[in-house]
């Protein structure tokens, strides 16, 4: 048990690196305003006996079931997001979080290794080492976190695999790992598992193991049959969303880079342009520092080993493919997120040839070739980038010091009369230490991701209760108060960004959504992260042409938060009629109805003629009494998206109000009758009997394997 408690200690060690300069390093970027809140109010939800599908006050980011990311069949997401409900320092539960991931996936590429038959100390630097590549510390610990959980979790799906695979061992592990990873709803992490599962098939082909084979397949096909209920309603729901358009778009944006990978042992590697326009470059392709003892292999035992590692072998062709290739592909894009995949095979693969075909004394050549393929790397960086030149040249020193560290202890660890001697643990312990003090020079100059911005929300579930505190009712944000809290830290008392809403007490709809709803989006010039433009406050107050109903009162809304400098004072302190100012500030005006509507969900608008009682609104069924309709009929129109998969009885959909809002055509008819509008996400039923046969399967299978294989391990032992 030393090497698994030495890689657990070092890897919690090497985590906090990152505080010493910036200790909201774990809470910045997508995690603060997207995932937080989400799951905050995801364990709100689950606490409060609901299983949110569909949230209507939600708006364009209230599709959760289509969105996949908020881990709805998600165990471990479900665990994290009740766990969130009980915290009040937000930042030490996030870091904690982030922390345990780094965890997970340093003891899963422990065991990984194992399964290679490395010795645990050779598995104990690559627990270590895969941690601190550059895309793992600078895009998905710090902000990016459904990636981490599907990257942490792949080593421990790839050892399960491989053990059903070799020792005829119950199939259980492999199925809980593959199907955590599945519904975790990060696509990415979804295809590193399609893509490992391939490479465990190709290695039980070429050891014809045709039994192994077969058990892997059955694997893949049970976490297929549960991905099919992950993502099949976010394809079935493309269509409104702002995914619909299939594009193949190369433009250099978060895409990776033959010279980055190529120097990618120097930790302060850079790209040859920027990942994202605006922004400075950073060394996400670092891998790892020891990659040029490769250079000391012997290539005659590197021959015998090809075979037993062509499954690693396959990972990382076709994960270096994968991220060289176009930024975006359909609803795939920044194919720099498959670094992280990429340094996980790296390692595995180099740690794996290392304990085994490395020369006990490599000579001074095969050193002076690993110091040159260093000073190359060095040289790819330099020549793009002249005025980080100083800080390149000490990071190569860096790694050319640990190289030649670690060729003085192998050749201090042989005797040449005696053979071995001393231990090679200790060679490997060095290599360990090495690299956090490789990743403390990275950080001493990248000390904060770029990609990752602060917005300066709350560290404390406290802070989240004075932003907007007199509205009421629906709540709706007008203007870029991203940008405002970014560059104003004060102005996060009066405003919250994108999910950080969730925490609040209010129901806000400008919350963060990957997918969108395209004519909402439009409409409202409302973004990603729940940023609109300040004309969408005329908008609201304009009247929609088939309706003729003023617009905020189609939504529903009895709110607006206003970024003060958006719009001009005149306008911004004179509300329109039926509205007040409710409060101000200097970063902030708040607009309330004097009679705030109900709650999203319900009727908004009918026809002329048109008598309709409205007797139930829940957020997936409305029932209505239809009194009277006119003779050429009725419509109703909702203030709910048009989100695919409702269904009515007694009527039928026409097209969305506005192009957006949920729109019901009404015969005529001649006495009173019910109409109800019923929402499923779209193939529900089909999802559903995948989910149940996935995990059925899987469990039946498992409990047959447990079942059965204890009495004929016996039959064989007594054959044998």
């Amino acid at each position: 048990m030393l090497w698994p408690v030495l890689t657990v200690a070092t890897v919690a060690a090497a985590g906090l690196i990152p505080l010493l300069w910036e200790p909201r390093y774990y809470f910045l970027g997508d995690t603060q305003i997207a995932y937080f809140g989400q799951w905050f109010h995801l364990g709100e939800e689950l606490r409060g006996g609901r299983w949110p599908l569909l949230d209507l006050q939600a708006w364009h980011g209230g599709n959760y079931v289509s969105e996949g990311q908020w881990g709805l069949f998600s165990p471990l997401t479900m665990g994290i997001s009740l766990a969130a409900t009980t915290v009040t320092n937000v930042v030490a539960f996030v870091t904690a979080i982030k922390l345990g991931l780094l965890l997970l996936a340093a003891t899963g590429v422990f065991v990984l290794v194992r399964s290679y038959d490395a010795p645990p100390a050779a598995a104990y630097v690559a627990g270590v080492a895969v941690t601190l590549g550059g895309a793992t510390q600078y895009l998905e610990s710090p902000e990016w976190v459904t990636g981490q959980m599907g990257w942490a979790l792949i080593p421990w799906a790839w050892w399960a695999l491989r053990r059903t695979m070799n020792g005829n061992a119950n199939p259980f592990a492999a199925l809980v790992f593959g199907l955590l990873t599945v519904t975790v709803g990060y696509v990415y992490g979804t295809l590193y598992l399609v893509i490992v599962i391939v490479a465990t098939l190709v290695d039980a082909w070429l050891a014809r193991n045709l039994a192994g084979a077969i058990r892997v397949f059955l694997i893949g096909a049970c976490c297929g049959l549960v991905a099919m209920t992950v993502y099949l309603p976010g394809l079935l729901t493309a269509s409104v969303t702002t995914r619909a358009q299939f594009e193949i778009l190369s433009e250099g944006r978060l895409q990776a880079d033959v010279p980055g990978l190529l120097a990618s042992m120097i930790p302060t590697v850079l790209s040859p342009a920027p990942l994202t326009p605006g922004l400075p470059p950073f060394p996400a392709h670092y891998i790892a520092w020891f990659l040029p003892m490769l250079a000391w292999l012997d290539l005659r035992r590197v021959r015998r080993l090809w075979r037993p590692t062509v499954g690693l072998i396959v990972v990382l062709v076709v994960g270096v493919l994968w991220a060289l290739g176009p930024n975006q592909v359909g609803p795939l894009r920044w194919p720099i997120r498959v670094l992280p995949f990429i340094t996980l095979a790296t390692i595995v693969l180099t740690v794996v040839l290392a304990s085994k075909a490395m020369l006990p004394r490599p000579t001074p050549l095969r050193l002076a070739v690993s110091l040159g393929w260093t000073a190359a790397g060095a040289y790819l960086i330099i020549s793009r980038f002249w005025d980080q030149r100083w800080m390149t040249l000490t990071s190569m020193s860096a790694v050319m010091a640990g190289l030649i560290g670690v060729w003085i202890l192998s050749q201090l660890a042989v005797d040449d009369r005696r053979g071995p001697r001393g231990r090679p643990e200790v060679v490997m312990a060095f290599i360990a230490v090495w690299s956090l003090g490789v990743a403390g020079l990275q950080h001493s100059f990248y000390p904060h991701p770029p990609t990752a911005v602060d917005r300066h929300m709350p560290s404390h579930i406290a802070g989240y209760s004075t932003q907007a505190s007199t509205a009421k009712g629906d709540v709706m944000v007008v203007g870029d108060s991203d940008a405002l809290v970014s560059s104003n830290p004060d102005a996060a008392r009066d405003f919250l960004v994108a999910n950080s809403w969730y925490v609040s007490t209010h129901a806000v709809q400008s919350v963060y959504s990957p997918i969108g709803f395209t004519a909402y989006n439009q409409r409202y010039c409302q973004q990603f992260n729940g940023v609109t433009c300040p004309e969408v406050l005329d908008t609201l107050f304009d009247r929609d042409p088939r309706t003729g109903a003023v617009r905020a009162d189609l939504l529903s809304v009895s709110s607006l938060q206003i970024v003060r400098s958006a719009v001009s004072e005149p306008q911004v302190l004179n509300p329109p009629a039926g509205w007040s100012v409710t409060e101000q500030t200097p970063w902030a005006v708040t607009w309330v109805r004097d009679h705030p509507l109900p709650a999203a969900g319900g009727v908004v608008w009918s026809s002329p003629g048109l008598d309709v009682t409205s007797l139930t609104t829940r957020t997936r069924e409305v029932q209505l009494r239809v009194n009277a309709v006119p003779a050429q009929g009725g419509v109703v129109v909702f203030s709910r998206l048009a989100w695919p998969g409702y269904t009515v009885e007694g009527g039928r959909l026409t097209d969305p109000t506005d192009g957006h809002l949920l729109t019901v055509e009404l015969p005529a008819t001649p006495s009173p009758q019910t109409v109800t509008v019923r929402f499923s996400p779209p193939g529900w039923s089909l999802e559903l009997f995948t989910l149940w046969l996935g995990l059925g399967g899987g469990l039946l299978w498992s409990l047959g394997s447990a079942v059965f294989r204890g009495p004929l391990m016996r039959s064989r032992r007594a054959n044998s």
